[in-house]
């Protein structure tokens, strides 16, 4: 539900031959850091869906961490007869939970604590805002709100939604982000 970019039906055709077979696919990659796409032979372990779609997987050629591919950075994709032995100890739900959104960094991985004002603490209550969440309800009426993840710029989109009534407690770079945020000053699109 809601806005999402464009993911062609031919990667999921292709991905999913490629988790039953546990065949790697090749992409064709533009990552923020490389002027030219380039060709990655990749083991895919999974898709996460949000506001961007992700395809998890391992390099091929030797990479021994999880990354995430954004499928709107993806401009090809092949299959291949390429076989891998699929890591038994991958835990999609324990992938994602380090998380808040879709996106995981390893930098920004860490507590995460809000406080919702007293005049929202109620329609707070009703939300999981993680799947690890601690909700406690405070004196004065207000609800903190804890948990464990990272995503600090899907966390300022989010919160920006609650206008003043969240405050971000921690971390402090969430803290100065959201600020960014609600000024305008991210020069970050979704």
């Amino acid at each position: 539900q809601g806005p999402a970019h464009y993911v062609s039906e031919t990667y999921f055709g292709t991905l999913y031959t490629a988790f039953r077979t546990t065949t790697c696919v090749e992409i064709l990659y533009q990552s923020a850091r490389d002027p030219e796409p380039r060709w990655r032979r990749i083991e895919p372990y999974a898709v996460l869906m949000g506001r961007r779609y992700y395809l998890v997987g391992k390099d091929a050629d030797g990479d021994t961490g999880y990354r995430q591919y954004r499928f709107d950075r993806i401009k090809g994709m092949n299959a291949t007869v390429d076989v891998f032995k699929r890591d038994p100890e991958f835990d999609l739900e324990r992938y994602s939970a380090q998380a808040f959104g879709s996106f995981f960094s390893e930098k920004e991985y860490g507590p995460v604590r809000w406080r919702f004002a007293p005049s929202a603490a109620a329609n707070a209550r009703d939300f999981v805002f993680h799947p690890d969440q601690v909700m406690t309800e405070m004196h004065d009426g207000s609800l903190l709100v804890s948990f464990t993840a990272s995503g600090w710029l899907e966390m300022a989109w989010y919160l920006i939604q609650w206008g003043d009534a969240v405050e971000v407690l921690e971390p402090l770079e969430l803290k100065e982000m959201l600020d960014k945020v609600r000024r305008g000053g991210i020069g970050i699109w979704p």
